[in-house]
């Protein structure tokens, strides 16, 4: 036969599909309502799953955050980052590898509109869920205290330095005698009594100058310019279960159960027809 006429003959046409479909419709329909039971039951049978969320604000000091959003979740993927504690309470614990296990079930993203990062987890129930979440923030929260307890330290101590600086200028000013401005000064004791009063301007400049850097200080170590790691609102835990998706799965039921079957049948015909 010439390999024009072969070509043809194997080319598949609408009519030869439509046929298909006619003559195996009891099977096609057998395979959707299989594949819609084995959902159903799926459905029936799986544990709910309940999905808590909830946003961590970074460890500050002077309103500069400890570490960006982005370096802590990339911090989050590595494999001795969370504590056996939090491996527990989440479930990782019998995992090969449960720090990145646990990574991957939280989900870390940054924010786009602020300055956080969102954690999420799945859990048999709300209070699982959340308290998985809880010991994750405890965990970044120590670990960023770590971090900013000797940047926190050294602003302590300039501020402590300022403060003996102030108190050193106003002892040495109430060591200074008083000078009236009605009192008479003679021509000799004037050059004296000028550099006195100057002295005395200065070391009050001084003070004030030191005033306001405590202030600014003290400003800058008090929250929120400075403070531990926060949370933008509670943890949240809805009670209403997000898995499974009972109407997801039973809608593509059909639809799997109809390619599994074409493809079983499609093979089958390969296999049983004639070769030439």
């Amino acid at each position: 036969m010439p390999p024009e006429v072969e070509s043809a003959d194997d080319e598949i046409s609408l009519a030869d599909i439509a046929d298909f479909l006619s003559s195996n419709a009891k099977a096609l329909w057998a395979g959707a309502a299989a594949a819609v039971l084995i959902a159903g039951g799926y459905v029936g049978l799986a544990p709910a799953r309940y999905k808590a969320t909830v946003n961590v604000q970074m460890a500050t000091v002077e309103s500069e955050p400890i570490e960006t959003p982005a370096v802590l979740v990339e911090k989050l993927k590595l494999p001795l980052y969370f504590s056996a504690q939090s491996w527990r309470v989440c479930g990782t614990d019998d995992e090969l590898h449960p720090s990145r296990t646990l990574a991957k079930e939280l989900s870390p993203a940054v924010n786009r509109n602020a300055p956080f990062v969102t954690l999420s987890f799945v859990g048999p129930s709300p209070e699982v869920a959340a308290a998985c979440l809880q010991t994750v923030v405890q965990e970044i929260s120590e670990k960023q205290a770590e971090m900013s307890e000797p940047l926190i330290k050294l602003r302590q101590a300039n501020l402590k330095a300022l403060k003996e600086k102030q108190a050193e200028a106003q002892a040495f000013l109430k060591m200074l005698p008083k000078v009236k401005s009605d009192m008479s000064i003679s021509d000799a004791k004037f050059p004296a009594v000028s550099l006195l009063m100057a002295t005395g301007l200065t070391k009050e400049s001084e003070i004030r100058e030191l005033q306001l850097e405590i202030a600014e200080a003290e400003l800058k170590l008090t929250p929120p310019n400075t403070q531990s790691t926060t949370l933008a609102a509670p943890i949240y835990a809805p009670n209403s279960p997000t898995g499974p998706a009972a109407w997801m799965i039973l809608l593509a039921a059909p639809l799997v159960g109809l390619m599994l079957t074409v493809l079983l049948l499609l093979l089958k015909n390969a296999l049983t027809r004639p070769s030439k």
